[in-house]
């Protein structure tokens, strides 16, 4: 799946302290992309087409993710449903007959295609910044000395220097794509 941002822009971001061409770029920018995938629940961006395997029960469904651009099919127990609708807005889905779906786990099926066209920007800035950080000290190392000279590099956590890792601050933007607890 597609990084949130690429190693140019990484370079960019960073003023050329990081090179476009250096190979640790995308393998970064990848892993902090899937790490705020992984945390929110669903894809994020690009769009894609998803098939989830939901639990009956109730007149909602609520989809896995907060942007629904389309939806394919449903099934519940191997039969197609066509009398479906859903919100544009939240992206659940119901029967437009009024009737629930059954209460079977794993039994309703829905196709749908998922994501944003283009990456939401403050998500852009928050993959640019833990990668920017990551890199900095890939290593590990916190700080060097010799003599009177000093060097400190970025910190990912109290005490902790590199490695990929979302901090409190990254975490209170990503919150707001993260799916709610009953999806």
């Amino acid at each position: 799946m597609a990084s949130f941002a690429s190693p140019a822009e990484l370079s960019v971001y960073t003023k050329g302290n990081i090179s476009p061409t250096d190979g640790r770029s995308q393998l970064i920018l990848d892993g902090a992309s899937e790490a705020i995938r992984r945390y929110a629940g669903w894809n994020i961006a690009p769009p894609e087409d998803v098939t989830a395997t939901l639990d009956g029960g109730g007149t909602v469904l609520y989809l896995p993710s907060l942007k629904v651009n389309s939806v394919a099919s449903v099934t519940v127990s191997g039969v197609a449903v066509t009398d479906f609708e859903w919100s544009r807005r939240t992206g659940n889905l119901r029967r437009k007959d009024g009737a629930c779906f059954p209460e079977v786990w794993g039994g309703v099926v829905v196709a749908f295609n998922s994501g944003y066209t283009a990456v939401p920007a403050d998500l852009k800035e928050v993959v640019l910044q833990v990668s920017s950080i990551a890199l900095s000290s890939p290593t590990g190392a916190t700080r060097e000395q010799a003599g009177a000279v000093a060097m400190a590099w970025a910190t990912t956590a109290p005490g902790v220097s590199g490695g990929l890792t979302l901090l409190a601050r990254d975490l209170a933007v990503v919150n707001s794509y993260r799916l709610p607890r009953e999806v």
